[in-house]
């Protein structure tokens, strides 16, 4: 430290120093202004100088705003070779001062805030451990021009390290962006003209040397995808838009590029240019392109499906039209034969009747000829072919006749009238007023033959209002419930008949229709996979799989119902399905749902 000092308040100041304090900050300045780069070295220096011809232990420098950049966040010089001491927590209180003079049991100092404007970054500090002595205010007053000064060269090459940091990241950006980036010079008439810088990204895709791209300007690069728009996209970007565009770019090998265009103009050194990234999009547009092919498989794909579905569908309901034209036509010929059998016997009846009257008949036209001892015997000759004939057991039997060849025939036109309903109801596909009841007494009447041997059917029809529904779809669903149900009581090989409920009722804006079997049931299982398509649990070759997928997707989707399954193996199923009554309100709350 030397044997001589200056500048201690409560003792007498030593002479001799070489250099004033003033002289040694001149100095420091005059090295920092012609060597900025070097900024930390010399502020070092600098401390240590004037610590040195203070008479001080320390002095340091600490940085302590974060939006500050420069790598040195603290400068220091200690003379016993020590770190600086951490800030002592009076120094936050010190940093709201313009000086603040501190003592510290036998230490003493002063604390210089290093503002900006009105914002901290740091401050400066001298110390030393005389108990007695402190700064002289001559010497106060200079160290505070100093620290103004410092903390100016510090802002300054603050902002230099930003702008350089700045200027490298954007470089970087422009030289080694994965884009190709044009900057071209502006025509008279508004266009881009020339090319004043280009990337390497560019220069590589586009095979041209930077030197030759200069001398090429942009509608040789490339032309626009929409020619008709050029003029509306130039004066967008010289109202100062950033317009985006797609052009196609030429390589130098004739190769032509897709690229997607973002320009604008700016102000660049005085001088007004485009700035242009050009992105390539040739990878895009080949995956667009893929996307179109594929887009178009996948329709004719699907329409193949779609027609393939109505065929599955027309199947599954010809293959339940064909279970019930077996059992139509094994119930039409149990009445159709005992009405032709009555028919052959009352004709037999007729012939024997007609025998007899012709007889009566002959016997009036003779009877006045007739001698009156003859007329006797004529009359019991009569009496004879009557009795013979049987004529008193063929009246009485032929009027049972009639009446059994009546309720056959009743019969069969029931039949007939059913199988006529359910005809109509398949070639209407238009949602109308649908009689429920109607249609379920109309399938239980041509069912009823195939079901009849093994199943007691046991309807319970409530009084509910009609519906609006498409009628063939609605039944084509009935007529597979029932089958099944029909299918799951043989399945259970029971004694005796089994029994299939069939109960409607209203609820809640819906028409519900229940229907009940005690077959063989499902387990949980079955349950959950029930609707999917394919899905049967019935042996191979005695199923298609889609009718209960069917059934869902016109009950839920085409008639925004809902169909529902419960079933207990060995036990039986049941199956809900709920109708709403109006078709228009049962559509809003499935949107909105």
């Amino acid at each position: 430290m030397g044997d001589k000092s200056v500048g201690l308040l409560d003792g007498e100041a030593e002479v001799g120093k070489p250099f004033s304090l003033e002289r040694h900050i001149l100095g420091i300045v005059t090295q920092l202004t012609m060597d900025p780069h070097h900024y930390g070295v010399l502020i070092n220096k600098g401390l240590k100088d004037i610590g040195e011809t203070l008479g001080l232990e320390r002095a340091f420098i600490r940085i302590i705003d974060d939006h500050f950049i420069i790598k040195d966040q603290l400068f220091l010089w200690n003379r016993i070779k020590a770190d600086c001491r951490p800030i002592p927590q009076y120094t936050i209180e010190a940093l709201k001062e313009e000086v603040y003079k501190f003592r510290d049991g036998s230490a003493f100092g002063v604390i210089l805030p290093m503002r900006l404007q009105n914002l901290t970054i740091g401050y400066m500090g001298f110390e030393s451990d005389g108990c007695k002595s402190t700064l002289e205010q001559d010497h106060i007053t200079v160290l505070q021009m100093f620290c103004k000064i410092i903390t100016h060269i510090l802002d300054q090459n603050n902002k230099y390290k930003i702008l350089s940091r700045n200027e490298e990241k954007y470089r970087k950006l422009f030289y080694n962006g994965a884009d190709m980036i044009f900057v071209n010079h502006i025509m008279d008439n508004g266009l881009p003209g020339h090319v004043i810088e280009v990337n390497d990204v560019a220069c590589e895709k586009l095979g041209y040397t930077r030197d030759e791209m200069r001398l090429m300007n942009a509608f040789q690069l490339g032309i626009p995808v929409d020619t008709e728009n050029i003029k509306a996209t130039t004066q967008a970007m010289l109202n100062g838009e950033t317009v985006c565009c797609e052009m196609f770019f030429f390589s130098k090998s004739g190769v032509r590029i897709p690229v997607e265009i973002n320009a604008l103009f700016l102000e660049l050194d005085y001088e007004k240019v485009v700035l242009t990234i050009a992105r390539d999009i040739s990878e895009r547009k080949n995956i667009e392109r893929k996307l179109i092919e594929n887009n178009e498989q996948l329709k004719k794909t699907l329409n193949t499906l779609e027609q393939a579905q109505k065929q599955m569908i027309q199947q599954e309901k010809l293959a339940g039209i064909g279970q019930l034209a077996a059992g139509i036509a094994h119930e039409i010929n149990n009445p159709l034969g005992f009405v032709s059998s009555n028919t052959e016997t009352s004709k037999k009846y007729s012939q024997l009747i007609s025998e007899t009257m012709q007889a009566y008949k002959s016997f009036i036209e003779r009877v006045r000829y007739i001698p009156s001892e003859n007329l006797n015997a004529e009359i019991q000759k009569i009496y004879e072919l009557e009795k013979k004939n049987d004529i008193a057991y063929i009246m009485n039997d032929h009027s049972e006749l009639i009446s059994d060849i009546e309720d056959g025939l009743k019969r069969i036109s029931e039949i007939v009238q059913g199988v006529k309903a359910f005809s109509r109801q398949n070639q209407n596909e238009n949602f109308e007023e649908y009689d429920l009841n109607k249609s379920i007494r109309n399938l239980l009447l041509i069912t009823k033959n195939d079901i009849k041997y093994h199943a007691k059917l046991v309807e319970s029809l409530g009084d509910i209002p009609k519906i609006q529904a498409i009628g063939s779809k609605i039944e084509q669903v009935l007529l597979n419930i029932i089958l099944n149900a029909s299918d799951a009581i043989k399945e259970r090989n029971m004694k005796g008949l089994g029994l299939i409920t069939i109960t409607t009722d209203e609820e809640n804006g819906f028409v519900r229709c229940l229907i009940e079997d005690n077959g063989i049931g499902m387990s949980k299982e079955c349950i959950d996979k029930i609707f999917d398509p394919f899905y049967t649990t019935k042996p191979p070759g005695h199923g298609t799989g889609i009718g209960l997928s069917i059934a869902h997707e016109i009950i839920v989707n085409l008639h925004h119902g809902k169909i529902l399954v419960d079933s207990t193996p060995m036990a039986g199923s049941k199956f809900i399905i709920l109708l709403p009554i109006q078709q228009n309100e049962a559509k809003r709350v499935t949107d909105d749902e």
